[in-house]
């Protein structure tokens, strides 16, 4: 029998089979996991976290997504505890329990060893599993004294592919790093640094004249092109950045405002 506390808090139930707290228990990270279709993590659970659709910003898949480093990392909700998310070949893995930094909520289902869970996500060579269920068969290896967390972060930010391929040099420029299944990472995003003098490079958002039709599209449009060009000095400088949005409104029904 689960616990009675299980059956008061639905929405950790959505979407997902019901297990025994004798399989929360065993659950070892990193296990096979499916995202979020719908927004169904209520709002005091949910932190920073936000559901985007497929296209939406730029979105690859639909799910909830955190802002950290400047890039949208995807994350998901497993009966209460978020965990963080890569792609391997053509399923989604909860790598292991999200970091403190992102301060998500947590209410795990009883019986989830909150512990082990991030015990068992915190060792880099341990082969990953393809289900909960193989996890829950095989315990994790105990982890060396000498092992410690890779170079590069499979967190997946926006982009995915499932094309495996030699990782390659140190690049001049912004571009797919790591084994290819995660082409933006977290330790991609903390090596690359905004580079001194780089210039905003593409098509410059259309000048905002106060029509509040379009408001909206403006808005987008700055944040995509500000996003294309993460490394110029003007994106980096959040006054630099400001001056620059403050630039582009133009005309009598904005001037005020601008002042």
């Amino acid at each position: 029998m689960d616990h009675p506390e299980n059956t008061r808090s639905d929405w950790r139930w959505t979407g997902r089979g019901r297990y025994t707290t004798q399989w929360f228990n065993a659950l070892q990270c990193p296990f096979e996991i499916s995202l979020e279709t719908t927004n169904t993590v209520p709002a005091e659970y949910r932190g920073d976290a936000y559901h985007f659709t497929i296209g939406q910003e730029g979105i690859p898949f639909t799910g909830y997504y955190i802002n950290f480093r400047g890039a949208k990392l995807a994350v998901s909700n497993y009966y209460g505890v978020w965990f963080e998310i890569q792609k391997r070949d053509a399923i989604f893995e909860a790598k292991r329990v999200a970091r403190d930094e992102l301060h998500l909520p947590e209410l795990p289902m009883f019986g989830m060893d909150i512990t082990a869970l991030k015990a068992s996500g915190s060792a880099p060579t341990r082969p990953p599993s393809r289900a909960p269920s193989r996890a829950a068969e095989a315990p994790p290896a105990p982890a060396s004294e000498h092992e410690s967390e890779p170079e590069i972060d499979t967190n997946m930010a926006f982009a995915s592919s499932q094309t495996t391929r030699a990782r390659p040099p140190y690049p001049p420029r912004r571009g797919p790093r790591g084994t290819g299944d995660d082409p933006y990472t977290l330790g991609y995003l903390k090596e690359e640094q905004p580079k001194r003098g780089a210039c905003l490079e593409g098509q410059a958002p259309q000048i905002y004249d106060g029509d509040r039709s379009k408001t909206m599209d403006f808005l987008t449009e700055f944040k995509r092109f500000m996003l294309m060009n993460s490394g110029a000095t003007i994106a980096g400088d959040p006054i630099c950045r400001l001056a620059y949005f403050l630039s582009l409104l133009r005309g009598p029904h904005v001037d005020g405002w601008k002042m």
